[in-house]
């Protein structure tokens, strides 16, 4: 199999998404409001107690918000590779896999969320009782084979809702055969293409491991100045990388006219302002009138995390009927 570097692969990808990425956008923040209201009402259905029934109805319960969100992963993979191979596409895509053989993907939610509760499980234990029993080295090496076990999972079956869009008649033990003979040699290429899209990600967000886990073995004062400082210095990095790479990007879209500044999409947000100010004003009316009616302000504030994420799905619908979602 041919390799190409990420400098090409970025290419080619923003060539096939010219002028296509509303649909790219809009279907990545119907797939996050939905996950994220799933997430809200099985937090709120959570029993309070810690018992065996409790703990099991709630991995239930995760079982199945994980399961629908790869469906919807799997109809994002669908409309990429619809697009990757100049086949039509569009928001419905993303609903495919509801009716087209769901089931291995029930399959790989079940086998995910294991291996996820499986390292979780085993890195809280190292945390609570390894402290006390091991070596401060040890503990970050064991810590270390747990992730990297989890990062070979990822990587190997990365491509499995992929394979599922290109062919969903095969089985579930199909797929996971498949995805590792696809990844067999290639894993280290593909990690190596995630941290030049995940950079950011690493640097600003995962930053503050090392001072989580310096905090969590009480280590010493100058360790934890040291993680402070490797904090420091990630986060210096990665806003280096956001506004460098921000302000070209914004200015090459400013003058080529691509993007939020085509003139399609610069006529769609005109249309699109009355709809915007009338949505927030509602919502803000449905704030103050709970509030002011229930009294209830350290519960109803709820209503802005729903409303944000309902401003998605909703935009999105109202740009189709308007007939100004970008194809």
């Amino acid at each position: 199999m041919k390799q190409l570097k990420p400098r090409v692969l970025k290419r080619e990808a923003r060539i096939k998404m010219q002028g296509n990425y509303g649909t790219l956008v809009i279907a990545a923040l119907i797939v996050f409001g939905c996950t994220f209201l799933l997430n809200i009402v099985l937090t709120l259905l959570a029993p309070a107690s810690t018992t065996l029934l409790s703990a099991l109805l709630y991995l239930a319960g995760l079982l199945i918000v994980n399961t629908l969100y790869n469906v919807l992963s799997a109809g994002v993979s669908r409309l990429y590779l619809n697009l990757a191979t100049d086949q039509p596409f569009s928001l419905r895509d993303l609903f495919y896999a509801f009716s087209t053989h769901p089931e291995p993907i029930a399959v790989y939610s079940a086998v995910s969320l294991a291996a996820e509760a499986g390292v979780l499980y085993v890195i809280l234990i190292l945390l609570a009782y390894g402290a006390r029993h091991l070596g401060f080295q040890l503990l970050i090496l064991l810590m270390l084979a747990a992730l990297l076990v989890f990062l070979w999972f990822v990587l190997t079956f990365s491509c499995f809702l992929f394979l599922h869009a290109r062919d969903p008649r095969k089985s579930a033990k199909e797929l996971f055969r498949d995805c590792i003979h696809l990844m067999k040699g290639h894993r280290l290429a593909l990690f190596w293409l995630s941290l030049t899209f995940f950079g950011v990600l690493v640097l600003c967000i995962l930053s503050v491991i090392p001072i989580v886990i310096a905090g969590a073995m009480e280590a010493s004062d100058v360790i934890c100045g040291v993680c402070v400082g490797v904090l420091l210095v990630l986060v210096a990095f990665g806003v280096n990388i956001i506004i460098r790479v921000g302000m070209i990007k914004s200015s090459y879209d400013t003058i080529l006219q691509e993007g939020e500044y085509s003139r399609k999409e610069k006529q769609a947000k005109k249309k699109l302002n009355t709809f915007s100010s009338a949505y927030w004003c509602f919502a803000t009316a449905i704030y103050l009138g709970w509030s002011f009616w229930t009294m209830r302000w350290d519960f109803t504030w709820i209503v802005w995390p729903v409303a944000g994420v309902l401003f998605a799905a909703v935009s999105g619908i109202v740009r189709m009927i308007m007939g100004v979602d970008a194809e």
